[in-house]
């Protein structure tokens, strides 16, 4: 386990295609219950608890802002990390079968 997980809070966000989150739980089992009960379409996403992704991201080394615009608040209000572990849950309209990460 690395540092970085001994250190650090986190929590799971599930979002699928609205503007807010569909829901948050304190562990992935948790989540993908959840997920699978109610075949929803998304991506769960592992969280730090007290930090701004943007923040965190500089922290961990995993961005560095180089253009002007990276510093104002439009850029920071929608910047996401890849680097963060996340899943993509895709389900079958007519089956209702979770499929397989393409």
């Amino acid at each position: 386990m690395s540092d970085l997980n001994k250190t650090t809070n986190w929590v799971w966000v599930f979002s699928s295609r609205g503007l807010f989150p569909c829901g948050v739980f304190e562990t992935r089992e948790q989540a993908e219950q959840w997920i699978l009960k109610n075949k929803v379409n998304g991506c769960l996403t592992r969280y730090p608890l007290g930090e701004g992704i943007y923040d965190f991201a500089i922290h961990q080394k995993y961005f560095t802002p180089k253009k002007e615009y990276q510093f104002g608040s439009k850029f920071i209000s929608n910047f996401s990390c890849a680097s963060l572990d996340h899943y993509h849950y895709e389900f079958d309209e007519t089956t209702g079968e979770l499929l397989e990460p393409s």
